[in-house]
């Protein structure tokens, strides 16, 4: 604060930087996983504490050794499988449930978390 002589009144001293942060762009896998998401899906939820927009940042920044959608179907399919499951979890707010081993581990096989069932070519057969 800074006393200003001839107006008789306190000034605030400029800052050095702006006093709110810019938005940070999308980057590129996210802006991948969401055109995956709705492209299949359709319009995101606005409120981003939605669990689809949870289980974007999920993929976008905990689960980044799984493929981005591509021109391979099989790795769509794949990609999508982790994100239904994603959006499950977090829709059921899966942190309570009594026994969530693997979910929503990076490191493991979605056959491998708790409760999901695989078919005999490792997919998603029951949720």
């Amino acid at each position: 604060v800074i006393h200003n002589s001839n107006q008789k009144q306190l000034t605030f001293a400029p800052t050095i930087a702006p006093s709110i942060s810019p938005t940070m762009a999308p980057t590129t896998r996210q802006s991948a996983v969401i055109a995956a998401v709705v492209s299949e899906f359709g319009d995101l939820p606005e409120d981003e504490n939605a669990p689809q927009h949870m289980a974007i940042q999920w993929l976008t920044e905990q689960d980044t050794t799984i493929e981005l959608p591509s021109d391979d179907s099989e790795s769509d399919e794949l990609f999508l499988e982790r994100y239904v499951a994603a959006v499950f979890a977090y829709t059921t707010n899966y942190w309570y449930w009594i026994s969530n081993d693997n979910w929503l581990n990076p490191d493991v096989s979605i056959c491998d978390w708790f409760g999901l069932a695989c078919n005999d070519d490792g997919r998603l057969a029951v949720l």
